[in-house]
């Protein structure tokens, strides 16, 4: 009916074009500093463990992160959101994981959600409190795991975050500790999404599948038995081929195998200091 009024006319000379806003679902959003300094190392063909193993990767960020105030962590996030907005981005997933104390996890958890209350882009909070054992934490990974889950209650009474992550991987939590903190999450009334399988192929993919995640992401080492298991319980394969190509990688997830297995498939930016 082209006789009402309720539209907008929008003029598309001059090189533009109208389409849907992009949605990202797989952002690092709110941290400090930069690695640029390990531009040198992966050029040399440094390997992303053998870097953080350096004193580089996320600990360099988390140390960067927890020195920033709250007003200069929003301040950085603020230019990164307007460029994504420039460039179509109307809707992102923000997770933290560059805190991982129960002090600065929540810092950007309220950072988070005070910037979507201000941006124009729609922001959906994600806690990754899990990202990895911080290196200045002494006890082992299962003692971190139970610090993070002793937030859950809190972070949900809250309502600060929508969904959790873990970074289940050679390196970062195992399948069991990992379905311990997802377990938890879960009781607390959290939607679960998953690191999974981008350097090794631990099995998380599967893990995801029987835990009845709403992602797994990057992938980049999952099999056909994963595919197939993500498939049977809709698990989104949440693709990132920005990861590998900035580590000068040339391994990446395999996208016909997803798609011919019957997984809905995801392309996200899996923008961070990296």
């Amino acid at each position: 009916d082209y006789s009402r009024n309720d539209y907008d006319i929008i003029n598309c000379n001059s090189r533009k074009i109208v389409c849907s806003g992009f949605v990202d679902s797989h952002t690092h959003l709110v941290f400090a500093g930069n690695r640029s300094h390990e531009l040198s190392m992966k050029i040399k063909g440094k390997s992303y463990l053998e870097i953080a193993k350096a004193g580089g990767g996320i600990n360099h960020t988390v140390r960067e992160t927890r020195n920033a105030s709250e007003e200069e962590l929003s301040r950085l996030a603020i230019q990164r959101l307007d460029q994504m907005l420039l460039h179509g981005t109307t809707t992102i997933e923000a997770k933290t994981g560059y805190g991982l104390t129960p002090e600065s996890e929540m810092k950007l958890l309220k950072v988070t959600n005070e910037l979507n209350n201000k941006h124009p882009i729609d922001i959906i909070p994600t806690f990754l409190g899990c990202h990895i054992k911080p290196e200045d934490f002494t006890g082992n990974n299962w003692d971190y795991i139970e610090l993070m889950i002793q937030l859950l209650p809190e972070i949900k009474r809250l309502n600060m975050a929508n969904f959790v992550d873990i970074w289940v991987d050679y390196g970062a939590f195992s399948i069991e500790e990992s379905t311990a903190f997802l377990t938890a999450a879960k009781e607390n009334g959290f939607d679960l999404r998953i690191h999974a399988d981008e350097m090794e192929n631990v099995g998380a993919a599967i893990m995801a599948a029987s835990m009845g995640a709403v992602s797994a992401d990057h992938l980049l080492k999952a099999e056909a038995i994963s595919a197939n298991a993500m498939a049977d319980a809709d698990v989104v394969a949440n693709l990132l081929p920005g990861t590998p190509f900035v580590l000068m990688s040339n391994k990446y997830a395999n996208f016909p195998m997803f798609r011919d297995a019957g997984v809905t498939v995801a392309l996200s930016t899996d923008f961070n200091p990296n």
